[in-house]
């Protein structure tokens, strides 16, 4: 249980660590377990919060401009997305696949004593109408 004291920001370890490992001792056998490793996983995360809004100046315009870059891009993306495939949906959906002008699939009659289900029948009378040309 004591190496979750090590969750804990480095300068609040090197504050209170030593008290926080001695009440943990104390606390074991009296404590049930699951129930303190929760403690101490909150607390952890209180400190890494309370440390975040101590930051100094220089530090806090740093997150500030990297969250600003990743939001734009994000939205940048978002948008992108949206506009393409939404609001100004391409034609056909060949568009990614170089050459796929010229595939052609085309269906043999099969030989198989099973019948296929009928939306496969359907399929196959379409594509065996579909004129293929070589090349």
């Amino acid at each position: 249980m004591i190496w979750l004291i090590r969750l804990y920001p480095r300068r609040w370890r090197d504050r209170y660590g030593g008290e926080l490992e001695q009440l943990v001792r104390d606390l074991g056998p009296s404590r049930f377990r699951p129930v303190l490793a929760l403690d101490l996983v909150k607390g952890a995360l209180d400190a890494h919060v309370r440390q975040g809004i101590a930051m100094n100046v220089v530090q806090r315009r740093a997150v500030t401009r990297v969250s600003v870059i990743v939001g734009v891009v994000w939205l940048g993306l978002t948008l992108e997305i949206l506009f393409s495939n939404v609001v100004f949906p391409s034609g056909t959906d060949d568009e990614a696949i170089p050459g796929s002008s010229r595939i052609c699939v085309c269906s043999r009659p099969s030989s198989s004593p099973v019948s296929a289900p009928p939306v496969l029948e359907s399929a196959r009378r379409a594509m065996s109408r579909r004129v293929c040309s070589p090349g």
